[in-house]
Formats: structure tokens, C-alpha cells, sequence
């Protein structure tokens, strides 16, 4: 299936099952300004790192975090991407610890769902996780 990873992206938050070839956990709080928090920390052995020069490793991934209302309309979105080359220390670090990123998302009135992704570009694997918004 040879797919553009943004609509890649948009069917895996579209679908109700859970995406889960690329593992991680997410926390959802009051963030500044009225906007939510999200910290998304990813299982770094879920995710492929590509060797580059020096033996360092590089990391490359998308994080997308999108408000969807009851009726499945999006109702906003962020995106933040990885695109990293780390030493072979740094990376044992990452590796030990995950991957831990941090997105504010505008909330929306309503009982809305948070649908978060990530997406490894290496190896096109994505996992998903809804968070239901009081």
C-alpha cells in the first residue's frame, strides 16, 4: 500500500481501532492558556532508527494530535516532527528512557475525543491512542 504519510495519518486517526505497531503513552493535562498538554513518551523499540555516518542513529517521526467531536469531524490539529541524528550515548539514553515530546493543543467546546499518533517515517508504522475529553 503505497500511501502519502499524511493520509496515512489521517486514517489511522479516522479509524476507531488502535493503531498499535508503534507503542507509546500519553498524558493529558491543563496546559497554559487554556490549551492541553499533551507529553507523549514512545517506546523506543517500537520505532526503527536508520545508521548514519559515525555509528549514530537517526531517529525520524511525526507526532500529531488532533481534537475529533462525537460525530467524527476534526475539529483541530497539531503536528510535530522528529528529525534527529543522535550519538551512540544518546541514543542508548533514548533507548533505556523513550522517546518523550510534548504538544499544546487547542481544546474545542464539547464532548470531543484527543486522537493522538505517531508515525516512525523509517519504517512507515504508526500507532494511535483516543483520550476521551470531559
Amino acid at each position: 500500500k503505497d500511501q502519502k504519510p499524511e493520509q496515512a495519518i489521517a486514517e489511522a486517526l479516522s479509524d476507531q481501532a488502535a493503531n498499535t505497531l508503534v507503542t507509546f503513552l500519553a498524558q493529558v493535562k491543563p496546559g497554559d492558556k487554556g490549551k492541553l498538554g499533551v507529553d507523549i513518551l514512545v517506546d523506543s523499540n517500537s520505532v526503527t532508527a536508520e545508521d548514519v555516518a559515525g555509528g549514530n542513529k537517526k531517529l525520524n517521526l511525526v507526532f500529531y494530535a488532533a481534537i475529533f467531536s462525537a460525530d467524527g469531524k476534526m475539529l483541530g490539529n497539531q503536528s510535530m516532527k522528529i528529525d534527529q541524528t543522535f550519538d551512540a550515548n544518546t541514543f542508548q539514553q533514548v533507548q533505556q528512557h523513550g522517546i518523550l515530546t510534548h504538544m499544546d493543543i487547542d481544546p474545542k467546546p464539547g464532548k470531543n475525543d484527543l486522537r493522538i499518533a505517531v508515525r516512525d517515517n523509517h519504517s512507515a508504522s504508526v500507532g494511535t491512542l483516543i483520550v476521551p475529553l470531559q
